[in-house]
């Protein structure tokens, strides 16, 4: 494997193949979700390609498969393509060779790609969630740790951000995770505590049929304001992300975030007939508040 740091810009024809294909992958599998790579330095833009187009084709192979754990399922699969990502020896497949150069210069940890396979096997296995902080766990080891991934690559100029990178990751996780409430419950999925559908008195029954009542929109409007107050919390990040691109990046992502819970508000709450997702769209109020974010001064807790 040629030296992926020979300089900040330059690959060997090799690696230049695997970061094109996995760019390409990465652009049509996720789509939104790395539009703001467009403000990053390119070995940064690279290993986001690099770990967006892993995770699509996970998901997309998950969502195939309809899935299990054991021997031969995908998460098995996916199990051994980590270690062979971490092994000492190069890898040759391009997807497999972009994670690896990616691993080995933003230092990402194994245990991070550990504890995101463990989110994705509860995934698979549990369809109700009892608590809002069964829930939050769970945003913690699936879109944590994706978030923790993407600080490796991003860079912090300070090593206790941990917390924040967790609040940020958080709020992103839950924003979708409202988005989705109707794509879910035609699964039978639902991510909605029961304890806050209990406390706003809207059933099971009612959701999985669609129902869109007064108690729904109670309920959504409770769940989009904890986003709210996560995500408000979560950008204090933004000053400790090294260099202004991946502070922009971010900050474009928690503006674009926001708007989806002002989406969902202005339809009050119907995500069951107004399909909510991440799309960019520029505004001088999305700008504005977007640079807001990047010129906020660095203070923690």
């Amino acid at each position: 494997m040629g030296d992926v740091r020979k300089s900040r810009w330059q690959l060997d024809s090799r690696a230049a193949q695997a970061f094109a294909a996995v760019g390409k992958t990465a652009r049509a599998k996720a789509g939104a979700w790395v539009v703001p790579t467009y403000f990053l330095e390119a070995p940064k833009r690279r290993g986001v390609y690099a770990v967006s187009a892993f995770v699509s084709e996970v998901h997309e192979a998950l969502g195939a498969e309809n899935c299990s754990s054991g021997p031969g399922s995908v998460l098995s699969l996916l199990r051994d393509r980590i270690e062979e990502v971490y092994s000492s020896e190069d890898v040759g497949p391009d997807l497999l060779r972009a994670m690896q150069m990616t691993a080995r210069q933003f230092q990402i940890p194994k245990q991070y790609w550990q504890d995101w396979i463990e989110a994705m096997e509860q995934e698979q296995s549990r369809v109700r969630w009892a608590t809002w902080g069964s829930l939050r766990r769970h945003l913690e080891s699936s879109f944590g740790s994706m978030g923790l991934m993407a600080s490796c690559i991003l860079g912090l100029t300070r090593s206790d951000a941990h917390r924040e990178v967790m609040l940020f990751s958080n709020a992103i996780g839950l924003v979708h995770l409202l988005a989705r409430v109707d794509e879910d419950r035609k699964r039978n999925r639902i991510y909605l505590p029961l304890e806050d559908m209990v406390r706003f008195r809207y059933s099971e029954s009612q959701l999985l049929s669609g129902t869109v009542n007064k108690a729904f929109g109670d309920l959504m409007r409770y769940e989009v304001a904890r986003a709210r107050d996560l995500l408000k919390e979560g950008v204090r990040i933004i000053p400790w992300l090294a260099g202004d691109g991946a502070r922009v990046a971010v900050a474009a992502l928690a503006s674009a975030h926001s708007a989806m819970l002002e989406e969902m508000e202005s339809h009050g709450f119907d995500v069951f007939s107004h399909s909510v997702r991440l799309r960019w769209r520029p505004s001088l109020r999305r700008l504005s508040q977007a640079w807001s974010l990047v010129r906020q001064p660095a203070g923690m807790r």
